[in-house]
């Protein structure tokens, strides 16, 4: 099976192509630049070096949230295009899910964050490559005393913050071991596209999951 999967849902654009398990290519882009810029040069890149068309590729993976509204929007909308011209199936991936199965390899609690603003993140714990409550959107001090507190219930003190926001709150984390989740992961959401290939949909089907409204959204219900 030939798997090419890609992130878009933080700054850094992620892309990587396996065939049987074994990774063909892999490209990391991590600047100011708009993923719709960005994100299909990284693909064709990755599949010319390959010696791949996309009539070779049997499964697409991509990032469906949570994360930066217009990021998921410009990958699904891309996976979507692709999946629809040459009818392949499509498996959506949890970002948070994605960050925390590249740590799944270290005897830690696993806490993938991503920065939602106002010293908000989308957070969960992984403990044994387990999820705990789910995607859960809380401020960077709940996760933090949380994280904590699951580690001392596991009896262990190794515990990683992974994702956009880790860096950021670094000064809050320094308990820790952070990783910004950015290069050495794109390998990790080939493999599970593959694992989830059950669970894959048409193009048409696949859709978007931002697990919370935009600002302008909450400010009118307000």
């Amino acid at each position: 099976m030939t798997v090419l999967a890609f992130d878009t849902s933080c700054a850094c654009a992620k892309v990587a192509i396996t065939k049987d398990g074994k990774l063909l290519g892999e490209a990391y882009e991590n600047d100011m630049r708009t993923h719709s810029v960005k994100l299909m040069p990284m693909i064709d890149e990755c599949m010319k070096n390959a010696g791949l068309t996309p009539c070779d590729i049997d499964l697409i993976g991509v990032v469906t949230g949570p994360g930066s509204f217009t990021g998921l929007r410009i990958g699904v909308a891309t996976a979507k295009s692709v999946a629809f011209a040459k009818n392949i199936p499509v498996v959506g991936i949890n970002t948070l899910d994605f960050l925390a199965a590249a740590s799944f390899e270290y005897d830690a609690v696993v806490c993938p964050i991503i920065d939602a603003r106002n010293e908000n993140v989308y957070c969960d714990i992984y403990v044994g490559g387990e999820s705990g409550a789910g995607c859960e959107v809380r401020t960077i001090d709940e996760i933090a005393d949380m994280a904590k507190e699951t580690a001392v219930a596991c009896r262990t003190k190794n515990i990683i913050f992974t994702g956009d926001a880790a860096k950021k709150y670094a000064d809050k984390l320094s308990f820790a071991t952070l990783n910004d989740g950015t290069e050495g992961t794109a390998h990790t959401l080939c493999k599970l596209s593959e694992k989830h290939q059950n669970e894959a949909v048409s193009a048409a089907e696949l859709e978007v999951n931002y697990y919370r409204m935009a600002q302008a959204e909450r400010m009118k219900n307000a």
